[in-house]
């Protein structure tokens, strides 16, 4: 019997149709999902499927999880095209640290940050005040 038909007699009946339940899935179960995606070869629709949830769904975890990668209170108060520059290099450092982790492209792209200014900043050798920064570090420890 397809669900139309069990409404319709339902409604006749004076019962009352049960309300579709929504499947709820785990925190965990989500962020395997988006490693799955982001990580392998396969594509967000192949993962969904061997996955058991709808395509569009991934997508969604996908897009929530890479928003809240780069989330910081003092963003807020920022507006777009002021301070650019520590977003960017926090990215880049962010990038540099989950590259084993995620496709450096994908990283790129959620991000706001073009592939080859990441590539610059990777082969960019470290600053005079960088050097002495990690020398007081060192130090301190």
């Amino acid at each position: 019997m397809n669900a139309a038909r069990e409404a319709k007699e339902a409604q006749q009946s004076g019962i009352a149709p049960a309300a579709e339940t929504r499947r709820g899935f785990p925190r965990e179960h989500k962020r395997e999902a988006v490693r799955l995606a982001l990580v392998g070869d396969r594509s967000v629709r192949a993962v969904a499927q061997a996955l058991g949830v709808r395509p569009d769904m991934l997508y969604q975890w996908k897009r929530q999880a890479l928003a809240r990668v780069h989330e910081q209170p003092a963003d807020v108060f920022i507006r777009r095209g002021h301070d650019e520059e520590p977003r960017r290099r926090n990215s880049a450092a962010f990038i540099a640290t989950h590259a084993r982790e995620f496709r450096i492209t994908a990283m790129c792209r959620v991000l706001q940050v073009s592939k080859a200014g990441y590539d610059a900043w990777v082969q960019r050798p470290q600053s005079a005040r960088g050097v002495e920064d990690e020398a007081q570090l060192m130090a301190a420890a």
